[in-house]
């Protein structure tokens, strides 16, 4: 009759652990650490992508200039300059929300072109202008 040797039972779970459960574990701690850097990668290139935006919003504003009875909507992005030159014929339309009159901004439309302005500074200086100007 043939006999083998066998191993203890602490010793094949020494070998189990060795050769079975600390790999699994080492790669499922390397994946987590590789899933983890992804997705850090990704989120900084979305908050990059999000403050490029931000910087392009900023910097894309129009303002309103008047003269004599020629209004400019000049664009603080592009530099472009577009003149109304008849605003005597034209209807202003100024709404204001409720925080909009706390922060004293407006909305102001004129009737007849395809530009609508959305929170204008200082409303209460532009509501007397036009009132002077061109009531």
């Amino acid at each position: 009759m043939n006999t083998f040797q066998t191993h203890s039972t602490s010793q094949k779970l020494t070998l189990t652990a060795r050769f079975t459960f600390l790999p699994l574990f080492a790669l499922a701690f390397l994946g987590l650490k590789i899933t983890v850097a992804a997705w850090l990668f990704f989120e900084i290139i979305l908050l990059l992508t999000m403050v490029f935006c931000v910087i392009l919003v900023k910097r894309n504003y129009w303002e309103l200039e008047f003269a004599d009875c020629v209004l400019f909507l000049y664009h603080h992005g592009n530099g472009q300059r577009f003149r109304f030159d008849d605003l005597l014929s034209r209807d202003f339309q100024i709404t204001q929300t409720g925080k909009q009159k706390e922060k004293n901004t407006c909305d102001l439309r004129i009737q007849g072109t395809p530009f609508r302005m959305y929170d204008v500074q200082n409303c209460e200086e532009l509501r007397t202008y036009i009132h002077t100007h061109f009531a």
